[in-house]
């Protein structure tokens, strides 16, 4: 996720909308103004539409949006797409 709009900054806090780079979805986020924030918590928040973060990578969300996590079983995530509850 990456920041596309800021709509409110109060000292360090900051309101906003956050971008996917993936799939161009786009959600509210609230954050921290620091370099902690933008350099470790930013490129790690996942899109809530496509589960992937900055890298790319979908992981640790088992069971999070599959209705059988059984399909899912051993494969340590559950990727939300249509044919995974088929």
């Amino acid at each position: 996720m990456k920041i596309q709009t800021l709509t409110d900054q109060l000292r360090n806090d900051l309101y906003g909308t956050l971008v996917c780079e993936h799939c161009e979805h786009s959600q509210k986020f609230v954050g921290y103004d620091d370099a902690n924030w933008h350099n470790n918590v930013l490129p790690a928040i996942k899109c809530s539409t496509c589960l992937r973060d900055r890298s790319g990578e979908i992981k640790g969300v088992y069971g999070e949006m599959c209705h059988d996590p059984k399909i899912c079983a051993g494969k340590g995530y559950c990727p939300r797409d249509p044919s995974c509850c088929e």
